[in-house]
């Protein structure tokens, strides 16, 4: 199974869409997801080891540029972008969100709304 670089034990469990929360890129550039109503976000699940969350949460930098967000309808938690406000993607960091959601056969209506972030 996939595993995530920053991860090392990490184990990919699928593919997974999230109800009611947007895609977005914030000010600095990096994407992030956002409550909205009748929209839906698409994504990847990972099961974590305590130590791989640990690594992840000080190379994201909890609390200063994410927060982590419990997720009930997928038994999972998601890192949130500060702040929420809109920006423009840094160069190549969106190429590289479309190639995963295009290689894990995302719906290409989604590929479509994430490649609107480079107008």
């Amino acid at each position: 199974m996939a595993k995530i670089d920053r991860a090392p034990d990490s184990h990919k469990l699928g593919v997974a869409e999230l109800p009611n929360y947007e895609f977005f890129i914030n000010a600095r550039g990096v994407a992030s997801i956002r409550e909205k109503q009748g929209k839906i976000v698409w994504g990847i699940l990972y099961e974590l080891s305590e130590m791989d969350e640990a690594r992840l949460d000080k190379k994201e930098g909890i609390p200063r540029f994410y927060v982590k967000k419990n997720l009930p309808t997928l038994n999972a938690f998601s890192y949130i972008a500060q702040p929420a406000d809109d920006g423009r993607p840094r160069e190549g960091y969106l190429e590289r969100i479309i190639k995963a959601a295009q290689d894990n056969a995302f719906p290409v209506e989604y590929v479509e709304e994430l490649k609107e972030w480079s107008d």
